[in-house]
């Protein structure tokens, strides 16, 4: 957050009324304010003398391995992923005691969980599931906790009845992936595979995340040669079906997929889930319309609220040069992710 001067300093500039002498750096010191040919905003943050951006050259040197986790949710948001992993910057927070406060709300995550512990429910196993979720804290007491559980319980109850139906009593299995490749070492564990098909759940309405992580994962499968088929499950219960590749065509998709991790180690990709969507009103994908979904990221929405690390970067001006290069690198990216762009 910015940090205001010294008072001495606030009462120097009404002495002597000149604005002119003051320089603001910016917030962050990837900032592309800083260039060698400004004598005046320099940093010092990543070398022993002035730089310019980006200073993070080294980073794709240093990493030699990388969890299955972090892997895709790089690729879930690339800005997102720089800021917590190269820059060590988190905006989010994080509650590390225990509430002094009584539960009466749900967020997100603790939505998901429920509803992914939920799937896998048999009926004679959702009141004992209940109860213990109150007693533990992890729903609202009594009635109220009831109510939001009764409403999680109809929200996934179509696409339970899909999963079920699929996954037909077979014991899930996790599979082991160890993946050394252009010299870094994906490494993890993936699971929701029955009998060599992979079965992946959507629990939101917005789908992209869902679908690219649910496509990269299948990658890393096919790799090891563990799966014959793919499918995410949408909240509706409709189903999509996943691209399964031989071992060999999936090395190759990963080899592509690095050169843009890789890229997006040195610097933030210019790059969204969101901005890769096309408006309504346009026929295809533009410079105007990748920005503008960057603003609204940045700004938020009636569907969401403002995206800190977006907002950040659109206050340095980061995307203002963006040009057809970025574009096109934009739309070979999403393709690569298995989304539309056209």
């Amino acid at each position: 957050t910015e940090i205001p001067p010294s008072i001495v300093v606030d009462t120097l500039l009404d002495y002597i009324g000149r604005e002119d002498f003051v320089v603001k750096h910016p917030l962050h010191g990837f900032s592309s304010r800083y260039q060698k040919d400004n004598k005046r905003l320099f940093t010092y943050l990543y070398a022993g003398e002035s730089t310019e951006f980006p200073p993070k050259t080294k980073a794709t040197e240093e990493l030699t391995e990388i969890s299955v986790n972090s892997f895709v949710k790089f690729f879930e948001h690339p800005i997102e992923w720089y800021f917590n992993n190269i820059l060590g910057i988190k905006y989010e927070e994080s509650e590390v005691t225990l509430p002094e406060s009584e539960l009466f709300e749900l967020d997100q995550l603790q939505k998901w969980r429920i509803k992914n512990d939920l799937i896998r429910l048999k009926g004679e196993e959702t009141d004992s599931y209940l109860q213990k979720n109150i007693k533990e804290g992890l729903l609202p007491l009594k009635n109220l906790g009831k109510l939001v559980f009764d409403e999680l319980v109809e929200e996934t109850e179509n696409i339970k009845t899909t999963y079920q139906a699929l996954t037909n009593d077979k014991d899930e299995q996790n599979i082991v992936i160890d993946i050394p490749i252009d010299k870094i070492r994906i490494r993890g564990n993936i699971g929701d595979v029955y009998d060599r098909k992979y079965i992946a759940c959507s629990f939101s309405k917005t789908n992209e995340k869902n679908l690219v992580r649910a496509y990269l994962r299948t990658i890393l499968l096919c790799i090891n040669n563990e799966i014959d088929s793919a499918l995410l499950i949408n909240i509706d219960g409709t189903t999509n079906g996943l691209t399964v590749l031989s071992s060999d065509d999936a090395q190759l998709k990963l080899k592509e997929l690095l050169v843009y991790f890789r890229k997006g180690m040195c610097a933030p990709l210019k790059f969204t889930l969101k901005a890769t969507k096309i408006p309504r009103g346009h026929k295809e994908l533009s410079i105007d319309t990748v920005l503008n979904s960057f603003q609204e990221e940045a700004n938020g929405n009636y569907q969401y609220g403002p995206n800190k690390y977006m907002q950040n970067l659109t206050h340095e001006g980061y995307f203002k040069d963006f040009d057809d290069d970025d574009l096109k690198e934009l739309k070979i990216l999403a393709n690569l992710l298995n989304l539309t762009t056209s």
